[in-house]
């Protein structure tokens, strides 16, 4: 790999060793689109329509399937990480194009994909996503709100709670297509949302559940390790998020954030991991 790519893998390559070591296995995602592509340009109405945007997100595919094919610690590739709402029609094709590229240079790792950010999968007999694109395929949901039912099955869509209830249709597509399902994402709520959340999904269907997130900056709640903001930080937020003259001293302040996220300046809370565990 060259340019841009090579300082990824110069970050992944290591991470991968140290996961190898203690038997963990990583997923990467597309969480954050290439540059100049728009989350919602990539999507296409058929599988052969071109479109450049989705041009740009199959070749930087190719390029970590590629250089990943033959390592036992990568799980497989998330395509796609929660494709806007308004595109259901468009989520199978796009997907299977992205899956075909990954296919030329790596024929054995799983495809994972995400259904649209409300979850929103169409309804039985009648799936926005069709039959599965693999034989080696897993769908994986975000959860975030929401009631927490007994039981999924007391929770699927009905025109009294279709909102919430739609959120586990990806449960039934999987049960209905035979492919396991994963919570890729899941947190930011209440220790008791969390515990219960963790035992709903203890099904048969379901092959785990992540957590997000390990560590943030600040303590907004409902994460497992927190560091603490910075002196000057505040301002380096707020010139990102609405810009104007650079504070002074922003590399110090950028610089001081970054040595805080060290370990030994972590905050745990015993509570989530608790939770965590239902």
């Amino acid at each position: 790999a060259s340019g841009a790519s090579s300082v990824g893998f110069r970050s992944l390559d290591p991470l991968l060793l140290w996961c190898r070591a203690e038997g963990v296995y990583v997923l990467p995602d597309m969480h954050v689109y290439p540059d100049t592509v728009e989350k919602g340009s990539v999507f296409v109405r058929s599988e052969t329509e071109g479109n450049p945007d989705l041009d740009s997100v199959k070749a930087a595919w190719v390029t970590v399937a590629r250089h990943y094919r033959d390592n036992p610690n990568i799980l497989g590739y998330d395509l796609l990480n929660e494709p806007p709402g308004y595109h259901d029609e468009r989520l199978r094709p796009t997907y299977v194009q992205i899956r075909n590229a990954i296919r030329t240079v790596d024929t054995h790792h799983l495809i994972v994909i995400e259904p649209n950010v409300f979850s929103d999968l169409g309804t039985p007999g009648h799936w926005f996503l069709g039959k599965p694109i693999d034989a080696d395929m897993a769908i994986s949901p975000h959860f975030y709100g929401g009631d927490v039912p007994v039981t999924i099955d007391a929770d699927l869509p009905t025109a009294a709670n279709h909102y919430n209830g739609r959120k586990y249709l990806s449960w039934l597509y999987a049960r209905d297509s035979h492919i396991p399902l994963f919570v890729g994402e899941m947190g930011e709520n209440s220790d008791d949302w969390l515990r219960r959340m963790v035992r709903l999904w203890r099904i048969g269907i379901t092959a785990g559940v992540l957590y997000w997130t390990y560590k943030k900056p600040g303590n907004a709640g409902g994460d497992l390790v927190t560091v603490p903001w910075t002196p000057g930080w505040e301002a380096i937020r707020h010139y990102i998020q609405d810009g104007g003259p650079p504070p002074p001293n922003a590399y110090k302040a950028m610089m001081d954030m970054a040595a805080a996220t060290n370990t030994r300046y972590e905050v745990f809370h015993p509570n989530i991991a608790n939770a965590l565990r239902g």
